[in-house]
């Protein structure tokens, strides 16, 4: 069984004095110089674990460091000269080439198939088979990729000896030089160079004459079919013919062309006119002209001889030269938005006398962004589009950088107390407690399920932001604060759960603890997973730049191991690490292990991490990291318009966009690949989360995604068209609700009546994200209209908007602590207050909606006032509204729902909402009763000596087992396929919610009382599951109902789940098979939490309707195991009313056994819940849970000397539904000897 990994408590040593920053380059910022408190570990200890047979292993966090490319592992995993270990201190992994000099899976020491594109490499121990792939679909999936055991290869150049391994000696941006070693003669070898975009590859010999050239495929015919001498024998260039029976069968062109081109001098034995090119034998005329290259020259349908050999006659004069250094030149100017990148060739020569230049391979992504350039006739069919091609040293293209913003833009004056009442409901689910994130039971602690909680925190704490309510933004901002502080202090010697960064010289990398999805021992994912902490430094640096000061030597760490901007071969980082500047985009994996090269999968959290360096430049005025996370960001948007979203479409293949062989619509291409491209995800087959990945997270830096608003709803709805064909077990019974929130916002970028139509306020959201955050996109998307991505600015925190009547929106963003003047490029100059974002509109005529609700004596009051702008004579609708208890209601007089505006801004919409009655739609629902006879159960299976039994009442397959991992007992009920569970006790005090992505309830002793009986409830893909669970040996009551309803005081604030969703391990251990497409799910990659009972946000003066007992319908049960019950609500007239209590006193009593407790008595409650605690976080063993039907009251059984914490909250009991206040404050009391 697969390894799959879980997190561990980790602890890490303590660093004293934080690591010093680096001292050149983006590191260095006009933030003033703060005493540093953050710190790196000097050391890794803790534990990980994976289950594998039934059985939890655990292991040390030091073993993944086994099998990294240090120089200690050199000959077992890492495979690199003498030379490339003096040019590299740290080494480069996430490349295009890195399987070449890092084994992390291969089967032997050869690395995997290279695609260099047009051409793929794979050495072998004789030695290298070089081919231009065939291409064909297989169902979600463009191959155009090269097994590896050279089935589909055209050629294989031999050296003539026998080799061990493959060895990296050079490596440049774009080009690799690798080395096959007679493995009795170290000094005999073939040095190769492989150089992206390039149609040739060099082969240099050395200690030997000889080398020769096989034709693989030779079943099938090949020919020499031209030559620049009087015979081939005395000729140095020969044009050779293959026939590829792949791309023709898929009705491709069916004919390749390659050139040989050798010094003059040498020797060969060519024959012409053979149907099968067989071997080609070449002595070379010294041991320092022992040297050829293998060129790819065209392809055709049909032969074209003629055609060819003009091509290698082109090629000739260039034929000995290659790159011996690559790299880009970029420029942001600021004063038209233009990001202009040089990619420079430094030009080798085997021949002196030859002229300058090599031939250079054009993407599309690039050559759609030059103008003034002839390009040679002939093009190359890849995975990346049509190639074209150049001769020089260089070339320069030119994108347009359009902005990105600090916030979302401010909604309606109308939209905004709806919009509060998601940020109540999400800070009473998930919001900070304790100084902790999120009040969150069992959330994976890791450096990306961490990282998205803190983009969640961020996008509500812009949401309060928006609609004025300072206290909750100000509690996200601090809970930020201790969250990157408990991340960047490393702090084992105290704390053995220490959450902590760890730079390993050996490697040159920085890598986070708890790991997750192979970040160290694959050293995959960095960017996706540390571009969520810059961002998250970022945001709080523009509200608090003295706090982030403080760590910024750490941060510059982050940035550094993800962003080195500098090329220096003692750098503690590889120059930026998962980026290739030739492609233009990211690569994910750190090992590049597959047959099928290197990939990435969530595009849209690459660029997230660019975003992120462009805030944090602009929040610490470092205007170099500015401009490099604009050339970053600028190019990979560039470059998934292209492979991934192919809006032109002129990339991805029709065989593929039109295949008959799936029921998906493929318009997009979710992973992408060296050598292919598919629809699919590392953990899913649901198309609803494969398209989705390249979308999340939505941030105000995604508005890139808006480029092509037909695009948008091209890709919804083929989103959903997919999903309706789709079968599998993780398919929601209501599919709209998987990721809805991402899915919502993306598409207001285009249809924003359709969006806000698809919303849905009641289902569980994504992992990352919240209702607050999605409503407040789209309702600032509603105000301002589309992105308009043809206008830029001088500065990088600004986006111009467009709305359906033709009004543009100007936004900026000024981080200092001056006024700052915004210019755009038609000429719009806007001002914008120090630490503000401003907006301005473009003339045009006012207009205002008022909205109107009705009151409890049937008369009505205006509750808000919208001030809109449009052009004089548009003819105008006012948006329909949410407000929680009422429902529009056209027929009261007065009513105006559109007009035409007028050049003397008269024009007044009015709009009423009357209450809602008994006869409306319900707005939200509740949980559903379950009951359970327990006289039914006789038979009792004891889970080993715990004193913890069960009983299955519905279910298979079920048993329980005890894992002793880490020195801790825990016990599981066990069930194949990840699910969710509810344990729920008799005496309806108790209810724990899991979630269980390992296929088991983690269930501690601990949590179960002595002589209690508790039900478990899950259901398990579509299957429903229920145990009977006691502890001791005590009797259970009659009867028990699970769970009763519990709810909080508040306006009906829509229900919010806890978030669902399984997220990917992108870049995992296996080696893909070639042509061979895989979707490959796995436990390890799961976030799943469960849905909470539907619970509304507590407040301390807002009313809420009483529903009397819900009529139940069957529950609803989603494929990812997260039951949703589904009811039919009547609300009452009848109102509850609870403030907020207080604790007024807390004193010891009688020689501390007991404390009297004294609290703020609250109006109509029926009692007060209690918590005390020796904990500061009320969690564990250590806090006692007590319900009092008094404000004054003693607690007993009280130990002395010891310093306990109190807190209260006053609770209503109506029927069977209790009704919850806010928690007080917190009292402290110790407890004297």
């Amino acid at each position: 069984m697969r390894k799959t990994k879980k997190g561990i408590a980790i602890g890490l040593a303590l660093i004293m004095t934080a690591m010093p920053a680096f001292q050149h380059g983006f590191f260095v910022s006009d933030v003033k110089a703060a005493t540093q408190k953050g710190s790196l570990a000097t050391k890794v200890t803790g534990t990980w674990s994976y289950e594998g047979d039934n059985v939890i292993h655990t292991q040390t966090n030091e073993s993944l460091f086994a099998n990294l490319p240090t120089l200690a592992n050199k000959g077992n995993t890492r495979f690199t000269t003498d030379n490339y270990d003096s040019e590299n201190k740290a080494f480069k992994t996430n490349g295009w080439s890195t399987s070449m000099g890092w084994k992390y899976s291969c089967s032997d020491n050869f690395g995997n198939t290279t695609y260099a594109i047009p051409l793929a490499f794979k050495a072998v121990s004789d030695g290298m088979y070089v081919t231009k792939p065939s291409t064909m679909v297989v169902r979600d999936t463009f191959n155009a990729s090269a097994p590896e055991n050279g089935t589909l290869s055209d050629f294989e150049v031999k050296t003539g000896f026998s080799s061990n391994e493959v060895k990296a000696d050079r490596e440049t941006d774009w080009s690799t030089d690798v080395v096959l070693e007679n493995a009795s003669d170290s000094s005999q070898y073939m040095k190769t160079t492989m150089t992206q975009g390039s149609p040739m590859a060099l082969f240099r010999m050395n200690g030997t004459k000889t080398a020769s050239l096989l034709r693989l495929r030779d079943t099938l015919p090949s020919a020499v079919v031209g030559y620049n001498g009087d015979t081939p024998e005395n000729s140095t260039m020969l044009v050779l013919r293959v026939y590829d029976n792949h791309d023709d069968v898929s009705k491709y062109s069916n004919y390749d062309y390659y050139a040989l081109y050798v010094p003059k001098g040498t020797t060969w034995n060519p024959t012409l006119g053979e149907t099968n090119i067989g071997e080609i034998s070449m002595t070379f005329p010294s041991e320092n002209k022992a040297y050829f290259t293998l060129a790819w020259l065209c392809e055709s349908t049909g032969t074209n001889d003629s055609e060819a050999e003009k091509i290698a006659k082109i090629y000739e004069p260039y034929a000995f030269n290659y790159a011996e250094d690559t790299g880009v030149n970029y420029d942001y100017n600021r004063s038209t938005g233009k990001v202009t990148t040089t990619y420079n060739y430094k030009v080798g020569k085997m021949d002196s006398s030859k002229p300058d230049g090599v031939v250079m391979g054009i993407l599309p992504s690039q050559y759609k962004n030059m103008t003034g350039y002839s390009y040679l006739k002939n093009e190359a069919r890849t995975i990346r589009g049509q190639m074209k091609f150049l001769i020089g040293d260089s070339f320069t293209t030119q994108l347009t950088y359009s902005g990105i913003l600090q916030s979302s833009p401010s909604v309606e004056n109308s939209d905004k107390a709806k919009l509060q009442e998601y940020v109540d409901s999400f800070m009473k689910d998930y919001g900070p407690e304790n100084g902790e994130l999120t009040k969150e039971a069992n959330v994976l602690v890791n450096t990306y399920d961490s990282g998205k909680r803190m983009n969640r925190a961020i996008q509500v704490m812009e949401a309060a932001e928006a609609c004025g309510d300072t206290e909750d933004a100000n509690t996200l901002l601090k809970a930020l604060e201790n969250e990157l502080a408990d991340w960047f202090t490393a702090d084992n010697d105290n704390n053995a759960e220490d959450k902590y960064f760890y730079y390993d010289e050996n490697v040159g990398s920085l890598f986070g603890f708890p790991q997750a999805y192979y970040t160290v021992d694959g050293m995959t994912d960095h960017h996706f997973h540390y571009g969520y902490f810059i961002q998250a430094a970022a945001q709080v640096a523009f509200r608090d730049p003295d706090f982030i000061a403080q760590y910024s030597d750490i941060i510059n760490e982050v940035i550094g191991d993800i962003a080195y901007d500098k090329k220096d071969s003692s750098s503690k980082y590889p120059y930026l690490r998962v980026f290739s500047t030739y492609e233009g985009h990211s690569w994910a994996s750190g090992h590049a292990n597959f047959a099928d090269g290197n990939n990435q999968e969530s595009s849209s959290e690459s660029i997230n991490a660019w975003a992120a360096l462009i805030l944090y430049g602009q929040a610490t005025g470092n205007e170099e990291l500015t401009d490099l996370g604009v050339y970053l960001y600028t190019t990979e948007v560039n470059s998934v318009n292209n492979y991934w979203f192919d809006i032109d479409g002129d990339i991805l293949d029709s065989n593929y966009t039109a295949s008959t062989t799936s029921a998906n619509k493929h318009n997009v291409a979710s992973i992408v690949w060296g050598g292919k491209y598919d629809y699919s995800a590392w953990w899913t087959a649901e198309p609803l989360q494969i398209q989705g990945i390249n979308l999340l997270p939505i941030t105000s830096a995604s508005y890139y995604l808006g480029k092509s608003t037909d695009f948008v709803k091209a890709n919804f709805e083929s989103a959903q068209a997919n999903e309706k064909a789709f079968t599998g077990n993780d398919k929601l019974s209501t599919p709209t609700d998987r990721w809805n929130e991402l899915w919502s916002s993306y598409l207001a970028l285009a249809d924003m009546d359709k969006a806000q139509e698809y919303f849905s306020s009641t289902c569980a959201p994504e992992a990352g994200d919240s209702k607050a955050h999605a409503y407040h996109f789209i309702k600032s998307l509603e105000k301002v209209g589309s992105p308009k991505l043809d206008i830029t600015s001088d500065d990088p925190l600004s986006l111009v908007f467009e709305n359906k009547d033709g009004i543009t929106t100007y936004v900026a963003y000024n981080p200092t602590n001056e006024e700052k003047t915004v210019t755009f490029s038609d000429g719009k100059v806007i001002k914008v207050a120090p630490k503000a974002q401003s907006e301005e509109q473009s003339a045009g005529a006012t207009y205002k909606v008022e909205y109107y609700l009705q009151n409890a004596d049937l008369t009505y009051s205006l509750n808000s006032t919208d001030t809109k702008t449009a052009s004089a004579g548009n003819q105008v609708t006012a948006p329909n509204k949410s407000f929680t208890g009422y429902i529009l209601d056209k027929t009261v007089e007065g009513t105006k729902i559109s007009g035409t505006v007028t050049e003397d801004n008269s024009l007044v919409l009015k709009v009423y909402y009357r209450l809602r009655n008994d006869t409306d739609e319900p707005e939200s629902t509740t949980p559903a009763v379950t009951k359970i006879d327990w006289s039914d159960i006789t038979a009792w299976t004891e889970i080993g000596s715990t004193g913890i039994s069960y009983s299955v009442i519905e279910g298979k397959d079920i048993f329980a087992r005890i894992n002793e991992a880490d020195g801790n007992p825990f016990y599981f009920i066990f069930k194949q396929g990840g699910f969710n569970a509810t344990i729920t006790g008799p005496d309806l005090s108790t209810v724990i919610t899991k979630n269980c992505p390992g296929a088991e309830i983690p269930l501690k002793a601990s949590e179960l009382k002595e002589d209690g009986y508790y039900t478990i409830d899950a259901d398990i893909n579509g299957n429903t599951v229920k145990i009977a669970l006691k502890k001791g040996d005590g009797a259970p009551e009659p009867t028990t109902e699970v769970p009763t309803t519990e709810k909080e005081t508040t306006t009906a604030a829509p229900t919010t789940a806890a978030p669902t969703t399984t997220q990917p391990t992108t870049g995992g251990t296996e080696t893909t098979t070639a042509a061979t497409p895989t979707t490959e799910p796995t436990t390890s990659g799961e976030v799943t939490t469960t849905a909470k009972p539907t619970t509304v946000a507590p407040t301390s003066e807002k009313e809420t309707s009483v529903t009397t007992k819900p009529e139940t319908t069957t529950p609803k049960v989603t494929s990812n195991n997260v039951m949703k019950e589904t009811t039919t609500d009547k609300v009452s007239s009848t109102s509850i009313r609870l403030g907020r209590t207080k604790v007024k006193k807390a004193v010891k009593r009688n020689k501390a056994v007991k404390a009297k407790i004294s609290l703020k008595k609250v109006k109509s409650a029926t009692g007060y819940v209690v918590k005390v605690s020796t904990s500061k976080k009320f969690k564990g063993k250590k806090t006692i849970t007590k319900t009092f039907k008094r404000n004054v009251f003693k607690f007993k059984k009280l130990k002395k000397n010891k310093k306990y914490y109190v807190k209260a909250r006053a609770v209503k009991v109506v029927g069977k539904t209790k009704y919850y206040g806010k928690w007080s404050n917190v009292k402290k009391i110790r407890i004297k000897k």
